[in-house]
């Protein structure tokens, strides 16, 4: 059933939060112990029948003008693209609270903003088209976003797409996404953390551009995709990427896909540490130019365990302390362009069986 938004259900609610990127400044913080007010003068519009864009676009300016968050009670809302102001505060009831997608190229959007929060909805494209560069949410030139605890379901494209932001996505859930679940581009701070990511046609994580900044992708569940991780940038002396403490397993091989069936790929200043990568048809880990370091992780079931260039013009690759089961081509390779150009580089200082 679709939603009717009468005057007790959208709410202007103020909840006391302080979080933080984790490299840059506070997000929004509202007023603490203000109960939440009826927003009062929001209804559909006569005749609009189940599309409920106009009334919910009227909602977030306010909210935003306002400085309170807005809250969507649970239930459905059918709505075509939302736009997002500076300082808005958007928030529902985890698994609940569903946006179903009708057209516009996306669900939200957030274009040259700053203080901008998302929390607790589900995202709902329904396998309809969202065009050539669509995605359920997309953010550009962006300070400060944060999206947390929201589900991502059924994208004809992307899952959510970053361009030149400072961001934090943490603790939500993509499934069923025909692109690459979260993609970001140029972008400076960017924290990923505690994601899940099931099914997915390219990538689960793709990290590109040359923009300055640090990148943390943290303790990501990823099954199900082309590539599970990728980050290529920052090869030319920018700031460092962190991949930790991820698990990426299942994964498939798709021609249009670059680096497709590998775990992890990188090209950047990176340190890979503490990951497991379970049944890549490729390599589990693929390392590219940039200063990189790959430790202790567990590499089971794949066609290479670790591929690094066999010119290191581009820079060092230290790789120590990993764990590698079941390679079927070598646990580590130096690679000429894509093919082994040498014999197992397996050392001492990595376990492998």
């Amino acid at each position: 059933m679709t939603m009717a938004i009468g005057r007790r259900d959208v709410m202007l609610g103020a909840v006391g939060f302080g979080v933080t990127l984790a490299a840059g400044p506070h997000l929004l913080s509202a007023a603490d112990s203000v109960a939440p007010r009826s927003f009062k003068t929001y209804r559909p519009v006569p005749g609009a029948g189940t599309d409920q864009t106009a009334t919910l676009q009227a909602a977030l300016d306010a909210a935003a003008g306002s400085g309170m968050p807005l809250f969507l009670p649970p239930d459905v809302y059918s709505t075509s693209r939302l736009e997002l102001k500076s300082g808005t505060h958007l928030l529902g009831v985890a698994g609940r609270s569903i946006l179903r997608y009708r057209d516009g190229g996306a669900l939200l959007s957030v274009d040259r903003a700053q203080d901008i929060r998302i929390e607790g909805l589900v995202l709902d494209g329904g396998g309809r088209a969202l065009g050539q560069d669509g995605a359920l949410l997309g953010a550009l030139e962006v300070e400060r976003i944060e999206i947390s605890n929201c589900r991502f379901v059924g994208s004809s494209a992307d899952g959510v797409a970053l361009e030149r932001v400072s961001a934090r996505i943490a603790n939500c859930h993509f499934a069923d996404i025909r692109r690459t679940a979260l993609v970001s581009e140029e972008s400076r701070t960017v924290e990923i953390a505690h994601n899940h990511i099931h099914a997915c046609g390219n990538h689960g994580i793709l990290v590109r551009g040359s923009e300055p900044g640090e990148v943390t992708i943290a303790s990501n569940i990823v099954d199900k995709a082309a590539t599970g991780i990728a980050v290529r940038r920052f090869n030319q002396g920018g700031g460092l990427a962190v991949v930790r403490g991820n698990c990426v397993r299942d994964l498939s091989f798709r021609k249009c896909v670059q680096s497709s069936g590998t775990g992890i790929s990188i090209e950047a200043r990176a340190w890979v540490s503490g990951n497991v990568v379970d049944n890549a048809p490729g390599f589990g880990i693929l390392v590219g130019r940039g200063e990189a370091t790959v430790t202790d992780n567990r590499i089971r079931n794949v066609y290479i365990g670790i591929g690094i260039p066999a010119d290191r013009s581009g820079g060092t690759a230290r790789v120590t302390g990993n764990a590698i089961t079941g390679a079927k081509d070598g646990a580590i390779r130096a690679l000429s362009g894509s093919a082994p150009a040498d014999h197992d580089l397996a050392a001492y200082t990595n376990l492998v069986s």
